[in-house]
């Protein structure tokens, strides 16, 4: 079976520091102590509120998952890059059953329907451009709509995708945790980077953060 190669971004060095009083706090650790000093209710407010952009670039950058091909994000629903679309041995021993493909066209991934037509896949395909200025948001509802029916049918199993699985596919992943699993913005951007390295451009991110306020207003 063919195995997947994995990189591992680069490590960084932890330094023990023998002198207490000389450490300097690292990022967490400062963000960990400014949540404990706190008024009561703050936390409560903070998690209430949208987040801002940087908000959200503070939870990707501090995340140093490795970089894989494909990863689970929940159970049935995983997110990948165009390696594994083209890989139709590994996409049926996954049991993929529906297949998004957020980069469609000759200038993405031109992977078409047909090319699945020896085994049942069930397709849909975006011309999304990885590019601040692209307006993914349109496609919000119709593709988190079509994991959902991915996932709710018979065996279901979802593979969203782009060229790396890093930017366009995992905005969609994350749209449809936030409108099929109402979740919130960062609680979404959350989940999905436990399980994978993610970087949504700062135009997707910004969209993000517009669906979550509609989300938040009607369902008051």
């Amino acid at each position: 079976m063919h195995r997947f190669s994995r990189v591992s971004p680069s490590s960084h060095l932890l330094k023990m520091c023998p002198n207490k009083l000389d450490c300097k706090e690292t990022v967490p650790q400062e963000q960990s102590r400014r949540r404990l000093e706190m008024p009561a209710g703050a936390m409560t407010e903070q998690r209430c509120r949208t987040p801002s952009i940087r908000d959200l670039e503070n939870v990707l950058y501090l995340r140093n998952n490795t970089f894989s091909h494909v990863d689970e994000i929940v159970p049935n629903l995983y997110l990948g890059d165009s390696f594994v679309a083209r890989h139709k041995h590994y996409l049926h021993s996954l049991g993929i059953t529906h297949i998004l493909n957020a980069a469609h066209g000759q200038c993405g991934v031109n992977v078409k329907a047909g090319f699945y037509a020896d085994i049942p896949i069930c397709y849909y395909g975006i011309k999304g451009i990885d590019d601040p200025s692209f307006n993914l948001s349109v496609f919000f509802n119709s593709t988190a709509n079509f994991i959902k029916e991915g996932l709710d049918s018979p065996q279901g199993k979802v593979l969203v995708h782009c060229a790396m699985g890093i930017s366009r596919s995992s905005t969609l992943v994350i749209a449809f945790l936030m409108i099929h699993r109402r979740l919130s913005v960062m609680d979404a951007i959350k989940l999905v980077v436990e399980k994978r390295y993610i970087r949504p451009n700062n135009g997707f991110l910004a969209q993000l953060i517009q669906l979550d306020k509609r989300l938040r207003q009607s369902r008051v």
